[in-house]
C-alpha cells in the first residue's frame, strides 16, 4: 500500500504530548507514595485512599494512549514506539 498518513499521525501524536505530561505527573506521584503514606505513620485507610485516586488518576490516561498509538487505515495498536510503516497494513506513518 502506498498511501501516506504521516500527517494525520503527527497530528494524533501532537495531542497526546500534554498527556504524556500528566503520566510523567503520576510516576511521579506513584513513586512518592511511600513517603506519603510513612508521613500519615501507615493508617491503612488512608493507603486505600490514596491508592483508590491514584488508580482513577490513571485511567484516563491509559485510554488516551490506546486511542493514539494506533494506525489510522487499519486500526491497530501500534505500541509505543511508532515505526515508519504500520506492521499489518504497511501504510507510511513517518515523514521520511
Amino acid at each position: 500500500m502506498t498511501e501516506d498518513s504521516s500527517a494525520v499521525m503527527e497530528a494524533k501524536l501532537r495531542t497526546f504530548r500534554p498527556w504524556a505530561v500528566y503520566i510523567v505527573l503520576w510516576v511521579f506521584m506513584m513513586f512518592s507514595a511511600p513517603f506519603v503514606i510513612l508521613a500519615f505513620k501507615g493508617d491503612g485507610l488512608f493507603l486505600a485512599v490514596f491508592m483508590g485516586i491514584m488508580s482513577f488518576m490513571v485511567m484516563p490516561a491509559a485510554v488516551k494512549l490506546m486511542r493514539t498509538f494506533r494506525c489510522p487505515v487499519c486500526n491497530n495498536f501500534l505500541g509505543l514506539k511508532v515505526d515508519q510503516y504500520c506492521s499489518v497494513c504497511g501504510v507510511k506513518l513517518k515523514k521520511d
